[in-house]
């Protein structure tokens, strides 16, 4: 009912400062227009992480934010982890681990087909390590094998780079994988299966891009036109379901199918026998 509103509280939350708000976003424009720059110029005036941390204290200095909320958006277990994973990624490296570990890579690539095999199976082990752990994490572990397996069969060390990129910052089925993922897991109160179940889909598409774009670079041509095509399509179904007045009857004929569905009548049954000792204590 409208009439009635549930009220929590965020924790660690605080009023926002409307009248900061557009010198926040001017120093933050600042500093990305600086890296920008950089990139055309080819010349580096200051790096990324100076950038940062002097637009952060400018921020604190400006009363954008104070500095208990500069310090509480510090997770340290997140630094704690990123840097442990590369010492990680050197230890394998120092012991002959890593070119152990790419070996297993290398002789099932050349069976199936060479160079996309290997970039296939790099990007599953790094997307699948990215839904542990960070993608930084990610990376800086399979960095050191994949950088060997790609000199035993000769690909080149940028396509390497790419499918590592792609893999590490392809967490869409964990809610652990990425800090935003974690943030809307909370928020909406969901549940693993809920971002699985759609992510799975993402991630095998991004799977067969990269694979594709990456492996087999004629036919890159190709995978984007249906890329394209199926952004397309998936846009106008959603348009027409949501404003089309013909897709009502539809709309209800579905419904009723998924009220049938054993999936549904499952869930029923699961909060049926959840409640019943509810209703029986208030009866009582």
């Amino acid at each position: 009912s409208n009439a009635f509103s549930l009220i929590s509280e965020v924790p660690a939350s605080t009023p926002v400062n409307v009248s900061r708000m557009w010198l926040a976003i001017a120093l933050f424009g600042v500093m990305i227009g600086i890296q920008i720059a950089q990139s055309f110029v080819g010349e580096e005036w200051i790096n990324l992480w100076t950038a940062s941390l002097l637009t952060t204290s400018l921020m604190v200095l400006t009363r954008c934010m104070t500095w208990e909320q500069a310090k509480s958006s510090m997770d340290w277990t997140v630094y704690l982890t990123i840097a442990s994973a590369f010492g990680v990624s050197q230890a394998i490296s120092n012991t002959g681990v890593a070119e152990n570990i790419a070996w297993l890579f290398i002789q099932p690539s050349i069976a199936i087909g060479g160079e996309a095999a290997l970039l296939s199976s790099l990007y599953v082990i790094t997307a699948l390590l990215s839904e542990i752990l960070t993608n930084n994490a990610a990376a800086a572990l399979m960095y050191p094998i994949a950088q060997i397996a790609g000199e035993a069969l000769g690909v080149d060390p940028q396509r390497i780079g790419f499918t590592l990129m792609l893999g590490a910052s392809s967490s869409f089925i964990s809610p652990f994988g990425y800090q935003t993922n974690l943030m809307v897991f909370n928020a909406g109160n969901l549940k693993f299966w809920d971002l699985a179940k759609i992510g799975i889909f993402f991630q095998l598409w991004m799977w067969f891009g990269a694979t594709v774009i990456l492996g087999l670079p004629d036919q890159k041509n190709a995978v984007m036109g249906v890329s394209v095509a199926l952004t397309v399509t998936v846009a106008a179904v959603c348009f027409a379901w949501t404003y089309l007045p013909c897709m009502g009857p539809l709309k209800q004929s579905l419904g009723k199918l998924r009220a049938r569905s054993p999936w549904a009548v499952w869930r029923a049954r699961g909060v049926e026998d959840d409640t019943t000792p509810v209703l029986q204590a208030a009866s009582t």
